[in-house]
């Protein structure tokens, strides 16, 4: 991945993947989140004030994201064997 810009008052930053999707990675805590899909549809989401989907990594249990916790299991949840 290769970081591409700070959001959110530089409380996150950016990443576009090999692939092409727009991954997020939080600066305050520990939680990555898909963006979008291209990054195209990342800079349109992020436009309309769209809230990114929670990633969990292969270590992690939960992931707290927009007040909520999501854990393996959860519908809204991405892996990142679903990215590739």
């Amino acid at each position: 991945m290769v970081g591409i810009a700070k959001e959110d008052d530089g409380h996150s930053e950016l990443h576009l993947t090999q692939s092409g999707q727009v991954i997020g990675c939080s600066l305050v805590h520990p939680a990555c989140f898909l963006v979008g899909t291209t990054f195209e549809g990342a800079m349109n989401a992020i436009g309309r004030g769209e809230r990114a989907s929670p990633m969990l990594l292969p270590a992690q249990d939960e992931v707290t994201l927009y007040g909520v916790t999501f854990r393996h299991g959860d519908e809204a949840v991405i892996g990142p064997a679903e990215l590739a």
